[in-house]
């Protein structure tokens, strides 16, 4: 059974009612969750963390937004707090350990760029959806997990390459599937909207 929930910006979830299995790859269940700083502290109480454990996921999301954080310098160009809006999926990555997706869902003050996951195998950076088919830099709307070893990742998609940043995502959405091969996050599925629809921040949107 895969679990996700959406997180609003500035906010974090707490875990009452979402649980993680202890041994999501034993059992060849991927899980998915949204966690944020509130709900990581909480579970990272757990000592003696062991992989694929509540405490092992929470710990490693907690140390893959802070590689984030850092990347986007702590998002401080528009959040006085200096804290980024993330939200978090995972899945097992089929060989006792899991995957984590981060999705950073603003990087600047306006509604140009939207956002972008960065994909983890445990702490392990592996790549940003900026590398991936449909090489946005910066439309993604969500993340989920799709099932073991893979992230469905939902973009933003506008009318024609003319539409305003305001406007961004006027015209739904599209989903692409990413799926871990053992070695590096590969497309699975997904294609561009027919023209003169665009994905934003896409090549065809620029």
């Amino acid at each position: 059974m895969i679990r996700n929930s959406r997180l609003r910006s500035g906010t974090r979830n707490p875990l009452s009612g979402r649980r993680l299995p202890l041994a999501a790859a034993a059992l060849g269940v991927a899980a998915a969750t949204v966690l944020g700083a509130g709900a990581a502290v909480a579970i990272g109480r757990h000592t003696h963390a062991t992989p694929g454990s509540v405490s092992s996921i929470s710990a490693d999301i907690r140390h893959d937004e802070a590689y984030v954080a850092r990347k986007n310098g702590h998002c401080a160009a528009f959040s006085a707090a200096h804290k980024c809006p993330f939200a978090a999926a995972s899945t097992s990555n089929g060989k006792g350990g899991h995957l984590i997706a981060i999705n950073l869902r603003q990087f600047t003050g306006d509604d140009c760029d939207r956002g972008v996951v960065y994909l983890f195998n445990g702490t392990k950076f592996l790549v940003t959806t900026r590398k991936l088919r449909p090489f946005s830099i910066g439309g993604v709307k969500a993340v989920r997990a799709a099932g073991t070893a893979e992230f469905a990742v939902v973009y933003w998609v506008s009318r024609s390459k003319n539409t305003s940043c305001a406007e961004n995502g006027n015209a739904g959405t599209d989903t692409y599937k990413y799926r871990w091969n053992g070695t590096r996050m590969a497309w699975a599925s997904g294609k561009p909207p027919r023209l003169p629809k665009v994905i934003v921040g896409s090549p065809a949107d620029s």
